[in-house]
């Protein structure tokens, strides 16, 4: 159930972003609702994307966001060429362990092990 705790961590950081936005759009009408959550969550994050899904609305229930869509964008794997700086972007892991530009095998993972917040939608007044 770490995805549940998950889920209610990424509904609390939308609610402060969302009072976070409240108080800076001062004379501004703006909704209490939140429409969707996007995230990025990369390919090596250890999260389990389905669970998470599934058990987003159980969190969300009598929160801002309690009709609100969890929409998934899936960030690939990326390495650095530690020799010549190349960026290497995959969609899963390989075996390849060389870079594709100078041959070197000094490769650092660089991306894809992330989960982030993206974006808020709120929904029109």
């Amino acid at each position: 159930m770490h995805e549940l705790s998950t889920c209610r961590s990424i509904i609390h950081q939308a609610e402060n972003s969302l009072s976070d936005h409240s108080s800076t759009s001062e004379g501004t009408q703006s909704s209490n609702q939140i429409k969707s959550i996007t995230l990025r969550i990369g390919e090596l994050a250890r999260v389990d994307v389905d669970e998470l899904v599934e058990l987003f609305p159980l969190a969300a229930k009598d929160t801002v966001a309690h009709n609100a869509a969890l929409i998934i964008k899936h960030e690939p794997v990326s390495y650095t060429c530690n020799k010549c700086h190349y960026i290497i972007v995959q969609k899963r892991t390989t075996s390849n362990t060389h870079c594709s530009q100078c041959g070197s095998d000094q490769l650092a993972l660089s991306g894809g092990t992330d989960m982030l917040l993206d974006s808020i939608e709120l929904v029109d007044n």
